[in-house]
């Protein structure tokens, strides 16, 4: 398991829970994978056109899970760096978007990644289909 700091102002106990959350998550990655309902092709589609996103554009996707989104967006033949916490969570994101795209599964290197991922590229929009 990755060694995660604590963040500013955050108390032992704050550490402590958030911890518990990414590791609740990533102790039940298979059943969360098999129970969570896909996203609907249409609801992918809007997000695109929305965001007016053209093939080969850059997307970030903080939260990935197990790669539901992630594989549909490289699918559409987006570059996309997606994140999540946790390590189970990452493994079957990783084999849901087979080698397509790069996956950051440190937190810490995550929210680094996606700060040079902002400051590397020109960004109109944010979304999240949470």
């Amino acid at each position: 398991m990755a060694v995660f700091p604590a963040r500013a102002n955050e108390s032992d106990g704050q550490r402590e829970w958030r911890l518990r959350v990414r590791d609740l998550f990533d102790g039940v990655a298979s059943r969360y994978d098999g129970a969570r309902s896909s996203y609907p092709a249409e609801l992918v589609d809007w997000m695109v056109a929305t965001a007016r996103l053209s093939q080969g554009a850059q997307v970030l996707e903080i939260g990935c899970g197990t790669g539901q989104l992630t594989s549909q967006l490289a699918a559409r033949g987006f570059n996309v760096t997606a994140i999540d916490m946790g390590t189970a969570m990452i493994e079957l994101a990783r084999a849901r978007a087979r080698g397509h795209i790069s996956i950051r599964s440190d937190i810490v290197r995550g929210f680094l990644g996606a700060r040079r991922f902002f400051r590397s590229r020109h960004v109109r929009v944010g979304l999240s289909l949470a």
